[in-house]
């Protein structure tokens, strides 16, 4: 087997472990709202857009509970930006301000 068979099998691999590294170096324990908001995020929107979307679009119902666990994983994963952005911005607003003007506009660092 050839190195760039190796590296093009496990390729797919490298940005969820290295995502999971990336959370498990910086995690901290969740609040009472953090959990409600990722909850929020998560359950209750996989549970009304998932069929939603799905009687829209004539789904069938096989294709309407994958889409209702989509929104829901995607769900989860914005409100932990919101919550690790909502943080960002209470512990300092003018210079996350700025971070995020200059990263819009292509400034370096």
């Amino acid at each position: 087997m050839k190195f760039e068979s190796i590296v093009d099998y496990l390729w797919p691999l490298v940005p969820p472990a290295l995502g999971a590294f990336l959370g498990l170096r910086y995690a901290k324990e969740q609040t009472k709202g953090d959990r409600v908001l990722s909850w929020f995020c998560s359950a209750v929107l996989g549970i009304y857009l998932g069929p939603a979307i799905g009687e829209h679009m004539a789904l069938g119902p096989k294709t309407t509970v994958g889409v209702s666990f989509l929104i829901a994983m995607v769900g989860a994963e914005v409100g932990a930006v919101a919550v690790a952005a909502l943080r960002q911005w209470a512990a300092d607003p003018v210079g996350t301000f700025r971070k995020w003007r200059d990263a819009w506009l292509g400034r370096g660092t």
